[in-house]
């Protein structure tokens, strides 16, 4: 047990220093929360704990899998516990993620995909969109409802759509309106 706690504050460690150098969006923060909530999805779906935040803490390595690999292959793990953490990691995102991926990268995906849904989805979508990728208005919309689009549908856990429910009816209510402002309907 205590390996494993030495293991994980290696990952955290490089995940922290890792989430410093991205943009405002993909932080530490949201590595933190992105593991709070794997951790509450996890309570209700199973999984085993340590890949869970293994994974968690990793995630946004799933655009970056050669500095993955290299730091994987430092890490005083099995080759078996290796490879379950890559998938994880590789595994989250939207047209990589199935239903028989394993259970553990199903709650990773749900937890880092509930960070674009709901109303503190879109604020943080608009702005990464916005100030990071540099999209005008128009296509910064359209990317915020497309990325959450996408997201809601691919939602892996029960417990995942459970928690996102409520944020996902205000930001349908927010889009509808929104819309209709755009178009001038005012009723």
């Amino acid at each position: 047990m205590r390996y494993k706690a030495r293991v994980m504050e290696k990952i955290e460690k490089f995940a922290r220093e890792y989430y410093a150098k991205l943009d405002f969006a993909h932080n530490i923060g949201h590595g933190e929360r992105v593991v709070k909530i794997a951790k509450k999805i996890m309570d209700k779906e199973g999984g085993e704990s340590f890949l869970v935040e293994a994974g968690a803490w990793l995630h946004q390595l799933h655009d970056d899998i050669e500095t993955l690999e290299e730091f994987l292959s430092c890490l005083e793990i099995d080759d078996e516990t290796r490879e379950k953490i890559a998938e994880i990691v590789i595994y989250c995102k939207p047209n990589k993620i199935k239903q028989d991926s394993s259970l553990e990268a199903r709650i990773v995906f749900d937890s880092d995909g509930l960070e674009v849904l709901g109303p503190y989805g879109v604020v943080r979508e608009l702005l990464c969109n916005a100030k990071t990728r540099n999209r005008l208005w128009d296509e910064n919309v359209h990317a915020t409802k497309e990325v959450q689009r996408v997201f809601q549908e691919k939602l892996m856990t029960t417990s995942a759509k459970k928690l996102a429910k409520e944020s996902i009816e205000i930001s349908r209510k927010f889009w509808d309106c929104y819309d209709r402002w755009q178009r001038l309907d005012l009723g």
